[in-house]
């Protein structure tokens, strides 16, 4: 296990033939869904694909930093007692070719969502028993404004962020249906598409490797896709401002 601290501007492995390899400085803030204040001390485990996890703590400030090797796909996972476990999805770092390229590493901020607001949203899920070998997949659709932000202080403000109008789907098709998300955050099975709150899930989702994407009504417009890896029992949440948000066609 790497432990990183936050008082370092950058932690790098020693040893072997990992010297040669080269790395890129990864940071956010991680915020409270509801109320988007800064949640400090907040354990977060950066996954690694064939590699040793990376552990490490957001500051008082909320802020967190990891050097993460170029090249090699890693996921986000954020623990807190109160709040949802929950992963992100999975990025690469140093290949502009890779399709899971983290465009903008100085933007992955993490969305804490405590228990109790989860068991109010879950409610409009009445009927459906969640397997557990299965997963969730939960995505916000973000308005343009939010992915081209340069900082989390410009986010905090914009309320609501959702882009309405999106149809979303999952790659390859696991054969699970979207539910979107009203304007009251709270999903309604009669939406056939996102809503201004921009939410979508997808529930009793077979583990596997999906990409998350959509199709916007204006073609001037496109779904920004994400990679997700999902596990048996595990909650993945593409929470902006890199979920799987919209921005102008390029």
């Amino acid at each position: 296990m790497i432990w990183l601290f936050l008082a370092c501007t950058k932690a790098l492995p020693l040893g072997g033939s990992e010297l040669s390899e080269t790395y890129t400085q990864v940071s956010g803030v991680v915020f409270e869904f509801s109320t988007r204040e800064r949640v400090p001390a907040a354990s977060i485990v950066l996954h690694l694909r064939d590699r040793d996890p990376l552990e490490l703590q957001s500051d008082e400030s909320g802020n967190w930093s990891a050097a993460v090797p170029n090249g090699v796909p890693f996921t986000p996972e954020l623990m807190i007692e109160g709040y949802l476990p929950a992963k992100h999805a999975t990025f690469v770092v140093g290949d502009p070719q890779a399709p899971n390229l983290l465009e903008r590493p100085g933007r992955l901020d993490l969305q804490a969502v405590p228990l109790a607001t989860f068991q109010r949203m879950s409610a409009g899920l009445t009927g459906t028993r969640l397997s557990r070998d299965a997963c969730l997949v939960v995505d916000t659709v973000t308005i343009t404004q939010v992915y081209s932000m340069a900082s989390f202080a410009e986010f905090i403000p914009l309320r609501p962020h959702g882009e309405p109008g999106v149809h979303m789907r999952l790659e390859p098709d696991p054969g699970v249906d979207p539910i979107y998300f009203d304007e009251g955050v709270l999903p309604d099975r009669s939406l056939q598409a996102t809503s201004r709150d921009g939410g979508v899930v997808w529930l009793n989702v077979p583990p596997g490797v999906y990409t998350v994407t959509g199709e916007h009504p204006d073609p001037a417009l496109e779904v920004v896709p994400r990679q997700v890896e999902c596990r048996a029992g595990e909650l993945v949440n593409l929470n902006p401002p890199m979920g799987a948000g919209v921005r102008v066609k390029r």
